[in-house]
């Protein structure tokens, strides 16, 4: 159960990354996606780089997401957070991941 500091979206926080079908379905016409993911506290004390290379991971599998911007929007009971992320994904597009998603 979270606390939310401000309205939210009505999509409940991913339990895990999005597949690329997911990706492809939520992008819009600037190649950006969003969604809420749970973050550990922990991640707060992380330098920029290692952060944004985990918000990234834990909404796409990938740290190849560009252009990451995010926002704590709640804090669960456990002390972790839940974060709105929206990012590009053209680095993943480019990448064996995306094209791996077309084989199914």
């Amino acid at each position: 159960m979270f606390t939310y500091a401000r309205p939210h979206t009505d999509d409940p926080p991913l339990d895990q990354p999005l597949t690329v079908e997911q990706m492809k379905e939520r992008r819009d016409e600037d190649n950006c996606i969003t969604g809420t993911i749970i973050l550990d506290k922990g991640v707060l004390g992380y330098d920029l780089e290692e952060k944004l290379d985990a918000i990234a991971e834990a909404l796409t599998g990938s740290c190849l997401l560009m252009d990451i911007n995010y926002d704590i929007v709640g804090i669960g009971e456990d002390g972790t957070l839940a974060v709105e992320v929206s990012g590009d994904v053209s680095g993943i597009e480019q990448s064996d991941q995306w094209n791996e998603g077309d084989e199914d």
